[in-house]
């Protein structure tokens, strides 16, 4: 029979301790990949919760602009509406003057 080990004298000891290396180490594999698991796991909640905090801002800056460009538009609009009142005022007050003047004409003849 082929020793194992030149200071073996039983093989089947040095099958026995052969297989509990084999199991040692498959178990310090399994520790290990549980290890690895786990900093992956925790490094994908970690940069999870950074690019949530990045799009919660990147929401919150697209919002403000929203909100500044609608006050830019109501601001405009009433704006418009404002200045169509006050030309349509001068209007008003030009057609009355004309027509006081021509009242004043009219009874001066």
């Amino acid at each position: 029979m082929l020793k194992l080990h030149s200071f073996c004298s039983h093989p089947s000891h040095c099958c026995h301790v052969l297989s509990e290396t084999v199991e040692h180490e498959s178990e310090l594999r399994r520790k290990n990949d549980l290890v690895k698991i786990e900093a992956e796991a925790r490094a994908r909640a970690q940069n999870e919760r950074e690019n949530r905090d990045i799009v919660m801002e990147k929401i919150r800056v697209k919002a403000a602009e929203r909100r500044k460009t609608l006050l830019e538009s109501i601001q405009s609009v009433c704006c418009l509406v404002l200045m169509l009142i006050y030309i349509m005022s001068e209007q008003f007050s030009l057609h009355c003057l004309r027509s006081s003047i021509e009242c004043l004409q009219l009874s001066s003849v």
